[in-house]
């Protein structure tokens, strides 16, 4: 029992409060080139959980590096074109 101001607190089992890291998802940071191919880099952050006083910390690298923006130079990725049909859309729509 430890106290506190005159008032009696109870000790923490730290054994019972160990939350061990997780890794959050990837996010994608930059890429060299915006088309025909570039390295990319990409970062994740260990708390999903964050590890407690006692956790064990997420095993692994924090950045990694890889292919990006692969499609050739000239055409639109699939995501560009979908909001370009979204807004024709709704252009048409007023």
């Amino acid at each position: 029992m430890l106290w506190s101001i005159g008032k009696p607190m109870p000790l923490l089992d730290l054994r019972k409060e160990v939350t061990h890291g997780g890794w959050s998802s990837w996010i994608s940071t930059m890429c060299t080139k915006t088309c025909g191919g570039g390295i990319g880099e990409s970062v994740r952050y260990c708390n999903n959980p964050t590890p407690s006083l006692l956790g064990r910390g997420c095993r692994g690298k924090s950045h990694r590096k890889g292919p990006c923006n692969v499609r050739p130079c000239g055409q639109i990725s699939a995501q560009t074109e979908d909001l370009i049909r979204k807004i024709i859309r709704e252009v048409d729509m007023n």
